[in-house]
């Protein structure tokens, strides 16, 4: 096992938050020494092969982040979709043809050239299938049980960046983890089998609040779940997403918020014995998917206030 040099000199620091949409005012809720982490769309990157163009939101918030924080902060950006004239299938959750799988590599070298990010994460829950995916392919991948298709492109693709993108981590996964246990760490057996390589390997780590509403023994599954995987693909370990959760309209009640700052107070106080190098949280601010922001109708959560003030 080999970890990169970027991890040796340069680790990630513990905590980060999502970012999803223009930061905006919410950037008066940064702190530095943190992991922000967004996404790109390759198809809207990539409208005709080797012509790149790069949203004018991610400049906007790469400038939002050094004006705010100057180099004090870690970028991972995210990768998913595929452009239909790489695409094995029609839909943008479907993997590139293996003689495009160099195309991402390109790709990857034009944003780490464009943005200087710590880390490029290779899709998004990949491990859904196309069905699963209908409609949805903007958010995830669809590369169902081709576990080994997926590590064969992350392979060729960290053998290209290789010494064209010095100190920057491939992040094989966005796994959607505790999603589905058995699924996620089958399509990880897939993958290695061909002997993936990468820097990082990331995935998902959320709970549902009805799981941990009376106690907080469910909070175990996400250290279970990181050392089965790591047993699998032993390397460090990024939880890309996590949060507790709940699906309803109606406002959070003060345990929920208790226990959204006890989950990640339980990360602080018990990853540094694992593999996880960092946890990032789902979101930073106001994007509204399942209750599960720091800031919520910008209103800092208890969560948040674990967040900020942690110091490493």
């Amino acid at each position: 096992m080999s970890y990169p040099i970027s991890a040796l000199l340069d680790p990630l620091p513990l905590l980060g938050a999502q970012l999803e949409g223009a930061i905006g005012t919410r950037d008066k809720w940064l702190v530095p020494n943190r992991v922000y982490h967004f996404p790109l769309l390759w198809d809207e990157c990539e409208k005709a092969p080797g012509v790149y163009t790069f949203p004018e939101e991610a400049f906007y918030n790469v400038t939002r982040l050094n004006m705010k924080l100057g180099s004090d902060y870690r970028l991972i950006i995210g990768t998913r979709t595929c452009p239909y004239f790489y695409a094995l299938r029609s839909d943008r959750g479907s993997p590139p043809k293996p003689e495009n799988y160099i195309a991402l590599a390109k790709l990857i070298e034009q944003i780490y050239n464009t943005f200087h990010p710590w880390g490029v994460e290779l899709w998004n829950e990949p491990e859904f299938n196309e069905a699963e995916a209908a409609g949805m392919g903007k958010y995830y991948g669809a590369w169902g049980n081709a576990g080994l298709s997926y590590g064969t492109m992350v392979t060729e693709v960290y053998d290209y960046l290789r010494y064209r993108t010095p100190g920057m981590s491939v992040i094989a996964g966005a796994s959607f983890g505790l999603l589905d246990t058995t699924r996620s760490l089958a399509f990880l057996r897939g993958a290695t089998s061909g002997g993936m390589r990468a820097d990082y390997w990331s995935w998902h780590g959320y709970l549902w609040y009805r799981d941990v509403v009376n106690d907080t023994r469910a909070f175990e599954n996400i250290l279970r779940f990181s050392q089965d995987a790591y047993d699998i693909f032993p390397q460090l370990q990024i939880l890309s997403e996590t949060s507790v959760m709940r699906k309803t309209e109606l406002d959070d009640p003060p345990l929920f918020q208790q226990r959204q700052a006890e989950l990640l107070q339980y990360l602080i106080d018990t990853t540094y014995d694992t593999e996880i190098e960092s946890v990032i949280w789902y979101t930073l601010a106001d994007n509204g998917w399942r209750h599960s922001d720091l800031i919520r109708n910008s209103i800092e959560m208890p969560v948040y206030n674990v967040w900020k003030d942690y110091q490493e």
